[in-house]
């Protein structure tokens, strides 16, 4: 069954406060033989046998804190620095108690063109990291009383390049291969993209955008994510749909492809429900550049999105295939909303 998209509404200030926390990468090292001292390579939990397990050792090991720095605080050159703040309410929907309650929710991602200076919480919180570079925050905001509400809020600082960033190093090979939801290798996609190639992967890749807001018709918000094969056969779809498209038309043609979650945030605000987007990055020239189908950006505005994840629909991570937060109430009814 996939997972439903959470719902958002409009947030809440919060008050900056002090204490400094060091992200801390999450698994283990390979041990090297005597014969081969190479350098160890981390191991990330989402690339683990038990993903589960690793993550909630990973954040066990880690301090846990209402602020969580995570780069210098001054403006690196060719950035611009976005605030952005949410609130998450979590209710007890049961006339019994909730003895433990566990938030998992995206902080903006480590990617080239996005560095996170830190995040504050209401509650002390907990981080760890995938091998993609999307960053998890863990919360226990305590135990609810029957009926009970409780508001967890945070604020986060981050630089945005206001131009295509380069990629320090190439691509994932996971990037160029198919995926759930992002079905490149279908004969349905194989066949739609061939038409599409062009010169050069940014020749191709604007042909795919050309494409994509041609033949898929905007569709309303829908709660589930239905994939790219879905949207080529229906010629609709919302966001989602749009950029999960463009992904996989870019991947049947060679052209290193990711979608993205994340915010429409041109400047400092209190993120709400119609904030939260999904748009594709293809790679290029050794850059990674925006390609937004649904609100027709190619190649620019790049300092108006901000990213908490890149897209994956498998239950490798603490979210488990949701977007923006995932909450367990262990055995009792409850509701989570972004308000």
């Amino acid at each position: 069954m996939v997972p439903r998209k959470p719902r958002f509404a409009a947030a809440v200030l919060l008050v900056l406060c002090g204490a400094t926390a060091f992200l801390v990468l999450t698994g283990r090292h390979p041990s090297p033989t005597r014969e081969a001292q190479a350098p160890p390579t981390p191991v990330f939990c989402d690339q683990s046998p038990d993903p589960e397990t690793c993550f909630d050792r990973a954040f066990a090991s880690a301090n846990a804190l209402t602020r969580l720095v995570f780069a210098p605080d001054s403006t690196p050159e060719g950035t611009l620095v976005r605030y952005l703040r949410w609130t998450i309410v979590l209710r007890n929907q049961e006339d019994r108690p909730v003895p433990r309650l566990d938030l998992w929710l995206h902080l903006p991602a480590d990617l080239p063109g996005q560095t996170l200076a830190f995040a504050e919480f209401s509650h002390p919180a907990q981080t760890a990291k995938d091998s993609l570079g999307n960053r998890f925050a863990r919360l226990a905001p305590g135990p609810l009383a029957p009926r009970e509400t409780q508001v967890v809020e945070t604020l986060v600082k981050v630089f945005r390049d206001v131009s295509p960033p380069a990629a320090p190093s190439p691509p994932l090979p996971r990037y160029s291969l198919p995926e759930p939801l992002i079905e490149s290798g279908s004969p349905e996609i194989a066949k739609a993209a061939r038409s599409l190639a062009g010169k050069t992967p940014l020749d191709t890749a604007q042909r795919v955008y050309e494409h994509v807001t041609a033949t898929l018709g905007a569709g309303e918000y829908d709660p589930q994510d239905r994939g790219a094969l879905w949207a080529l056969t229906n010629k609709r779809g919302d966001c989602t749909e749009a950029a999960l498209l463009f992904t996989a038309l870019c991947r049947a043609l060679a052209v290193p492809a990711r979608t993205l979650t994340g915010y429409m945030a041109p400047r400092d605000r209190r993120v709400a429900q119609q904030d939260l987007h999904n748009w594709a990055e293809f790679y290029a020239e050794g850059r990674w550049h925006v390609a937004d189908p649904y609100y027709r950006v190619f190649d620019a505005n790049y300092s108006h999105y901000t990213a908490i994840g890149v897209f994956r629909k498998d239950a490798q991570t603490p979210l488990k295939g949701y977007h923006a937060f995932r909450f367990d109430t262990h055995g009792v009814s409850g509701a989570g909303t972004m308000e």
